[in-house]
């Protein structure tokens, strides 16, 4: 991919030019595009340019494009490549030329059958309006340049950053089904008794090693509604009581010193969380054996 200054775009106007010629003469050379068709330039000097794009037995494809002198810095944003439904990952926007965090920066989320709405090479304000009509706001960083974010959709997205006076960011992020738990343990058990509970994730079937386990004594609130965005905080204030988390082996051994019907909850970031229902029975009163009186029945003569 070429740029053309604006007083240097007369040798493309011939009746037949050979444009690769015109290119090497008087071109900027960019650089090639990605696997997505996609390339990043931050220009360096005001003005008006022709974006050119070559490639062996296709016909070129012209852009026109201005490069405004107030837009002298560019953004950068760093994402994890993929990522569950619900997970919670970090996005980090910086400077550039410098790699210095950028506050305030909105974050957008583009789906993509949607990114074909976005036309990268073009001025930065234009750019800017249409990543935020064709996009979704996900937050603004914090002063250390950082957000956190959590899809709640699976999909291929884009991930753009926009800041008035910056030329805007984009990187991509794969967003997969979330994994699950499946949580088991004993049906009912007798109070102050053990119960061991076994956390596994699915489908690879591995223990979940570090799962919290909650208890919740009275049905769930309606407002639970579970998810891979299901956090420990968030049970905590639904009324339930952590009994602790799941070892290496994926198993947790607890015991109830309270009768009744329970709920378990293990939940992990990025899963599914597991639920399994618990009775816990009254210990059984063993009755205290009664040695019987001998009863005179008199002495009988005969």
């Amino acid at each position: 991919m070429y740029a053309l200054p604006g007083d240097r775009q007369n040798g493309l106007h011939g009746r037949e030019p050979n444009v690769q010629a015109v290119l090497d003469r008087d071109g900027i050379l960019l650089r090639a595009t990605d696997a997505k068709g996609q390339a990043t330039h931050a220009f360096t000097q005001q003005g008006g340019y022709v974006i050119v794009a070559v490639k062996d037995d296709y016909k070129p494809g012209t852009h026109h494009l201005k490069v405004a002198d107030n837009v002298n810095e560019a953004l950068e944003i760093k994402a994890p490549n993929k990522a569950a439904v619900g997970e919670q990952v970090k996005v980090t926007v910086l400077r550039e030329n410098d790699g210095q965090p950028v506050a305030g920066a909105g974050v957008y989320a583009i789906k993509g059958d949607q990114k074909s709405a976005i036309t990268y090479i073009q001025e930065q304000g234009a750019l800017t309006e249409q990543i935020k009509r064709a996009g979704k706001l996900l937050g603004t960083t914090g002063a250390d340049g950082t957000l956190s974010i959590g899809m709640d959709t699976a999909g291929s997205f884009n991930l753009e950053a926009v800041k008035d006076g910056f030329r805007p960011a984009h990187d991509h992020i794969d967003i997969v089904a979330a994994k699950s738990l499946a949580l088991s343990g004993p049906a009912a058990v007798a109070v102050n008794a053990s119960a061991t509970f076994k956390v596994v994730g699915q489908p690879d079937g591995k223990p979940a090693a570090g799962a919290a386990l909650f208890a919740f004594s009275t049905p769930l609130d309606a407002r639970a509604t579970l998810s891979p965005a299901t956090s420990e905080d968030s049970l905590a204030s639904l009324g339930g009581r952590l009994l602790g988390r799941a070892n290496d082996a994926g198993e947790l051994a607890v015991t109830f010193s309270n009768a009744g019907r329970y709920i378990i909850v293990a939940v992990k970031q990025g899963y599914q969380p597991g639920v399994t229902n618990l009775g816990v029975t009254p210990t059984p009163v063993t009755p205290t054996p009664v040695t019987p009186t001998p009863t005179s029945t008199g002495t009988v003569t005969a």
